[in-house]
């Protein structure tokens, strides 16, 4: 049987079993810490991972993708609170991406990466160097591109 993901040619990460996890609270697949609906500036979005810094996620991907993308940002119910992040994402212990500070409310930041022949991906999240209060940030429409 073909997995749904090799249909349609991406696999949503929340459809992903990650090899690491480590952070401040539980993982939360297609909703925020908060256990509500992703929300970025306004917008809905119906899968990606919700986390708390201090945050990793490591997933094993043998070389099988081309793209990693997503929407990153604080959720916009931590709007008005003293929630502030840094988002990170290490391809084969690389930087590959670092966002500025992300606070609720500010304008998230769309991440696309190369991931050809990568092997691993890590998905991390810093507090701001302020602590790591209300620091629930989204990886919102999270995904990774099927190699053709």
């Amino acid at each position: 049987e073909r997995r749904k993901g090799e249909i349609r040619g991406f696999l949503w990460l929340s459809e992903q079993e990650p090899s690491f996890a480590k952070q401040y609270g539980n993982l939360q697949y297609d909703e925020s810490f908060d256990l509500t609906p992703l929300r970025l500036n306004g917008k809905v979005y119906s899968t990606g991972l919700g986390t708390h810094a201090p945050s990793e996620i490591r997933f094993d991907l043998d070389g099988k993708y081309s793209t990693f993308e997503s929407d990153v940002g604080v959720d916009d119910l931590q709007r008005g609170t003293p929630g502030s992040v840094i988002f990170r994402v290490v391809v084969d212990e690389k930087n590959a991406f670092s966002s500025h500070v992300l606070v609720g409310g500010s304008p998230h930041e769309t991440v696309r990466i190369d991931l050809t022949g990568a092997k691993t991906l890590t998905l991390i999240v810093e507090d701001a160097g302020d602590g790591n209060h209300n620091d629930h940030a989204d990886w919102a429409d999270a995904k990774l591109t099927l190699k053709r």
